[in-house]
């Protein structure tokens, strides 16, 4: 309720609808992911260093102890869920900053 409050509010000092945020709080959540993709691109070797160590930790904690891996896949998510939050956060109070500045602009 709260949060649907502060979209409201928001958007009446930017101009931007809920479901105009909504579709940009979409493509900023494709930009982070698709930024991801490009890193391991860029750094190949990197990324597959990255890969084999997350393997190796899970293929140890499957053998030894799978009720924490179920754990750790859940933390794991929790923790992307408010990354992804603070990130998407940012850009879309930076593309606000940039409506309200652009609408300051084209008054003067």
């Amino acid at each position: 309720m709260e949060a649907n409050e502060n979209q409201k509010r928001n958007g009446r000092r930017t101009g931007i609808d809920a479901e105009t945020e909504k579709i940009i709080s979409m493509l900023i959540a494709e930009r982070i992911a698709c930024s991801g993709r490009e890193w391991g691109k860029t750094y190949p070797e990197e990324e597959r260093q990255k890969t084999e160590l997350i393997e190796r930790w899970e293929a140890i904690l499957k053998e030894q102890r799978p009720e924490i891996l179920r754990e750790n896949s859940s933390f794991a998510d929790s923790i992307i869920a408010v990354t992804r939050g603070e990130l998407e956060g940012l850009y879309l109070f930076g593309l606000k900053d940039g409506v309200r500045l652009m609408r300051a602009l084209l008054r003067v």
